[in-house]
């Protein structure tokens, strides 16, 4: 998951972030946070109903101790933007 997360810094999509932070959220469905950068992932990438179901998995698999780390912004931001597409069709 660091590997993807360090490559998923830059603003443009990261075709290696997303299969790193793909292949983390296979081998632990559980981790919150691997869930949610891959959401950001997708977002960058203009996938906005893949990183809508990325956040609505890493809210399931919350926990206090990741709570502050989960980017709850951008799954808004992307809830916003998936109402929108969905009225713009």
């Amino acid at each position: 998951m660091l590997r993807g997360r360090a490559l998923n810094v830059l603003p443009q999509h990261s075709k290696e972030a997303e299969d790193c932070l793909s292949k983390a959220v296979k081998l632990d469905p559980k981790l919150a946070e691997a869930w949610s950068y891959l959401g950001e992932c997708y977002w960058k990438n203009n996938q906005v109903e893949s990183a809508r179901n990325c956040f609505v998995g890493s809210l399931s698999h919350v926990t206090s101790s990741v709570v502050a780390t989960l980017p709850f912004t951008d799954y808004c931001i992307v809830c916003h933007a998936f109402r929108a597409c969905q009225f713009s069709i």
